[in-house]
């Protein structure tokens, strides 16, 4: 049995497209640049929030890449929490697992005190023994710094270790940690790519991982 269960953020536990495009819009109206479908966002996101406005920038425009990032982070550490919402079947997931003894927590690319923020709102009903967001001192994924720091504060080992996430940074993530992963195929990119990318297991709804390691 597992002794760590590892999540991604946004596109995993939580659903926050919404609330991401309409930040990023707002920052971007504002700056005299267009914006973006939601459905469109779903392919920026991923690879943390710097990465997100150079892709949302066109490409005449990248020179307001600092300016962007300065003021999306302003609008969506103010507006994350207003159409974001949990994936169904999440909370019993997460109490299953508890249940069953396997610690849970989260290292997203998301700057930390906006996947703070975010847990603090939707996920205030369940513990996790980590929580962490990019930090300028940490290489975000798929480096496999965060990853190996939780596992360091947890005590855990590779071996005894699964991440979960919905993407193929989050793939890489995991493999380069020494971890298998589980792809979130209910998430912002599909099976697809999880399969092309090479997850070691994918579950189309949370209700499966509380099968696959309950």
């Amino acid at each position: 049995m597992y002794k760590l269960c590892a999540f991604d953020l946004d596109g995993t536990l939580v659903n926050t497209i919404n609330d991401i495009a309409d930040a990023v819009n707002r920052s971007l109206l504002s700056l005299g640049c267009p914006t973006h479908s939601e459905s469109e966002y779903l392919k920026m996101v991923g690879d943390g929030m710097r990465m997100l406005c150079v892709r949302a920038l066109p490409e005449n425009k990248k020179d307001l890449t600092d300016e962007l990032v300065r003021r999306y982070a302003s609008s969506y550490i103010e507006n994350c929490c207003v159409r974001s919402e949990l994936y169904p079947g999440v909370a019993r997931m997460l109490n299953a697992l508890h249940a069953a003894g396997i610690r849970c927590a989260v290292a997203s690319n998301k700057p930390d005190p906006q996947t703070r923020r975010v847990v603090q709102h939707y996920l205030a009903d369940f513990s996790f023994a980590q929580v962490l967001g990019q930090r300028d001192e940490i290489p975000r994924k798929p480096a496999p710094d965060m990853l190996v720091r939780v596992m360091d504060a947890c005590g855990v080992l590779p071996q005894e270790t699964i991440y979960i996430g919905d993407s193929n940074v989050d793939v890489r993530f995991a493999h380069a940690a020494g971890v298998k992963c589980i792809g979130a195929a209910w998430g912002f990119r599909g099976r697809a790519e999880l399969e092309a990318e090479g997850a070691d297991l994918i579950a189309e709804t949370p209700d499966e991982i509380e099968k696959l390691l309950v």
